[in-house]
This record gives C-alpha cells, sequence and structure tokens, in this order.
C-alpha cells in the first residue's frame, strides 16, 4: 500500500504544504490571502489530494470548513512529517547565511552603522548585496535573497512586509555659498546631483528655485555615495539622503531642510519571502527556524532602526 501511494501523482509535498495552510488558515479564502487565483488552486490540490486518498477531508458547515476525522488524522500526520524532515535540517538552517539585499544608500547609512545588531538578529553570517528595487523584488520572488529593503509601492505577492523608515533627503550647501540671502544675485550654487532619474533631477531643481537658489549642475553620477564624496571634494552642494549629513563637516557645510522637500521623500519597506524555505505565513510552525530568524531580523530592521554616524561604530 505505502508503495502504491508514492507512485501517486496526487500526493505530493505541495498538497500536503497546501493542506496544511488551509488548516491553520482556517478557510481556502484566507489561505490564499484573498487571491482567486490562489485559492482556486488550492481547491483544486485538495480534490486531486482527496481523490488519492480516497477520503474526504474537509466538510462544510454553512460558510465554514472543519475537518473531517480523516482530515483531522492527516493534519496530524503531515505535521509529524514536516516536523521530522524539518529535524534533519536544522542545524543547517542556523548556519545558513541570510542574504539582505538593498540600495548603496541603504546599505552605506542605514545598515553598515548597525551591522553587529543585524547579524545578531540574523543569528547568522549576513551578505549584504547592492540592488535596485526591481532586481531586489526579482530576487526575493525567486528566493535568491532572504530579506530585501525596496520602495515600499513595489511589494506585492508572495513577500510579508513591514514599513521602514523613509529615504528623505537634504541640501548641503557649503558655508561660503550662504553669504547672502537669497535672491541677492548670488544664489547661483554649483551642484553634484543624482542623475540617474530625470524625475528627482527636476523635483530637486524646483525645490530650490522654489526656495530662491538657483543651482547649476557641476556634476551628475548615479550613486549618493559618489554625489557625496563629490561635494565634499569640491565644496559644491549636494542633495543627499537625511542620514548622509554626519559625513559633513558642520564647520564647512550647513544642512537645509528646504520647503517641498517632501516631494523626494521615497517610502520604504523591510520585505523577505514566505516562501524561502519551504514556508508561507499560516504555516510558520512546520520551518520555524527560518520564519524566526527573517521575521526578528524584519523587525529590527523595521521597528529598531535609527541611522547612526559611520564613524560611531569604528
Amino acid at each position: 500500500m505505502k508503495t502504491a501511494l508514492t507512485m501517486l501523482t496526487g500526493l505530493s509535498i505541495e498538497r500536503l504544504r497546501s493542506f496544511c495552510l488551509i488548516v491553520d488558515a482556517g478557510s481556502f479564502v484566507e489561505a490564499a490571502g484573498r487571491d482567486p487565483v490562489r485559492q482556486s488552486q488550492f481547491s483544486r490540490q485538495m480534490r486531486e489530494l482527496e481523490r488519492t486518498l480516497g477520503a474526504k477531508l474537509f466538510a462544510k458547515e454553512g460558510r465554514y470548513l472543519r475537518l473531517t476525522e480523516n482530515g483531522i488524522k492527516l493534519a496530524a500526520l503531515t505535521r509529524a512529517y514536516f516536523g521530522g524532515l524539518q529535524s534533519l535540517r536544522e542545524e543547517d538552517i542556523e548556519q545558513k547565511p541570510i542574504k539582505l539585499g538593498a540600495g548603496e544608500s541603504v546599505i552605506r547609512w542605514f545598515l553598515i552603522p548597525r551591522i553587529k545588531e543585524i547579524i545578531a538578529a540574523a543569528g547568522a553570517t549576513v551578505e549584504l548585496e547592492n540592488h535596485g528595487t526591481e532586481e531586489i523584488w526579482r530576487k526575493l520572488e525567486e528566493g535568491e535573497l532572504d530579506v530585501g529593503i525596496l520602495r515600499a509601492d513595489a511589494v506585492r505577492g508572495s513577500c510579508a512586509a513591514l514599513a521602514f523608515p523613509s529615504m528623505t533627503y537634504v541640501l548641503m550647501v557649503p558655508k561660503k555659498w550662504l553669504a547672502s540671502k537669497p535672491g541677492a544675485g548670488r544664489h547661483q550654487i554649483p551642484v553634484a546631483i543624482f542623475g540617474s532619474e530625470d524625475e528627482f533631477v527636476a523635483n530637486a531643481m524646483r525645490i530650490a528655485k522654489d526656495n530662491g537658489f538657483t543651482l547649476k549642475i557641476q556634476v551628475r553620477a548615479k550613486s549618493f555615495n559618489l554625489i557625496a564624496a563629490i561635494a565634499k571634494n569640491l565644496n559644491v552642494a549636494a542633495f543627499v539622503p537625511s542620514a548622509a549629513q554626519v559625513e559633513f563637516a558642520p564647520s564647512r557645510f550647513t544642512a537645509l531642510e528646504l520647503k517641498g522637500m517632501g516631494r523626494l521623500t521615497r517610502p520604504l519597506a523591510v520585505a523577505y519571502n514566505q516562501k524561502n524555505g519551504g514556508v508561507e505565513r499560516k504555516s510558520a510552525s512546520l520551518c520555524h527556524p527560518v520564519v524566526k530568524r527573517l521575521h526578528r531580523l524584519t523587525i529590527l530592521l523595521a521597528e529598531a532602526f535609527r541611522p547612526i554616524a559611520p564613524d560611531s561604530i569604528l
């Protein structure tokens, strides 16, 4: 009998995992995250599973589902099965590196100053990867990253996400360019500016103009790290992430939070793929070491984060 069952296509780890998701969620709708496509997939999988086992697993009671006696037995057996598999791989899981993806600015000014805490929360080696939002999303979806920090409006699909501190910006201006008042004719200020997004440049220039400054672009670069370095080297102004202003000497530069700077703000989120390690949100207990580590790291990044001057980690 056991040999026959293992050869049936209707019996698979994926179907058993879906069964546990539905049991834990209490309904097909909740297990599918109210996604009609996934709900249909779950319904099909459960029909195939019931046909393969020759047993009814669910019974309807009004709008709700309840497990049949066979369903209760299968739930216990399945959890024991996944628990046994988990015990074989927990040691390896605890040693597996956590891959964390983020943009260069987030890594430089948000993560590196808190790297000790991040490593402690991860409970393992942390591998930092520098990617743009779309690449981070792709890698999360494909399981190539464990955790990613990306634009909040890009989070979708199978990822769990929490709000991350927004990326805000400030205009750093050399003190020598602030000798006269705005409108006095001496405010054509040389500037180094982030040049990979036309919208960012246009908004930055408009904000400066609305505040009485005329900026003359001297250098464009596709990296805020480079922009900060260039500004300090050439003694020119620069729009940089607010967390970066700690690197500018107060004796040389003044941070200006101009009216309208909110137009540059980018809401961010920290997300992890719930499928990593073969786990979904509703069946976290099936693979708890993975979820515990990712969730612990996500909570740290989302709620306990405070920008720190890079020099303070030395």
